[in-house]
């Protein structure tokens, strides 16, 4: 049978959990300090040497780097990606109603320039950190370069 020296520890869990979760609830200052943190980290990252040269890899491979795919159920759905030019935001129809509409009726996707506190705010959303960011973009120009193709002869 659990004692109260348990339901302590318990309790202090819970405190820990909340003040954790209270870091992803929009408008506090734990959130503003934590966007503001990863922000900087993402922004050093991107305008850094390894920024650079991914950005110039996606360039010359004409390819990009899908971060966050946010679909919340709804007709349209948002992609936030980093090209050669920077970072980009598409929102595209998604869903079955594409797969029976008219091709008249799905709206093409529109494409805007971002910021990187965007990028960094949509991927609070999904618990995406900036860490989580930089790897991903490390390991994805990592893949694309890879597959450079060989000289012909």
């Amino acid at each position: 049978m659990p004692n109260h020296q348990d339901w302590s520890t318990a309790a202090e869990g819970f405190r820990q959990q909340r003040q954790s979760e209270q870091a992803y609830q929009y408008g506090s200052p734990e959130y503003e300090a934590a966007v503001t943190a990863d922000t900087e980290l993402f922004e050093n990252f991107l305008n850094g040497s390894q920024g650079q040269a991914a950005r110039s890899l996606l360039k010359a491979s004409g390819r990009h780097i899908v971060l966050i795919d946010h679909e919340d159920g709804g007709p349209h759905g948002t992609v936030y990606i980093l090209d050669g030019d920077g970072l980009k935001c598409s929102v595209e129809a998604v869903g079955m109603w594409v797969a029976f509409a008219q091709p008249s009726a799905i709206k093409p996707p529109t494409l805007n320039t971002v910021t990187p506190r965007e990028v960094i705010e949509a991927g609070r959303l999904r618990r995406i950190s900036a860490n989580d960011l930089v790897q991903l973009i490390i390991s994805k120009a990592n893949k694309i370069a890879d597959n450079v193709p060989s000289p012909k002869d």
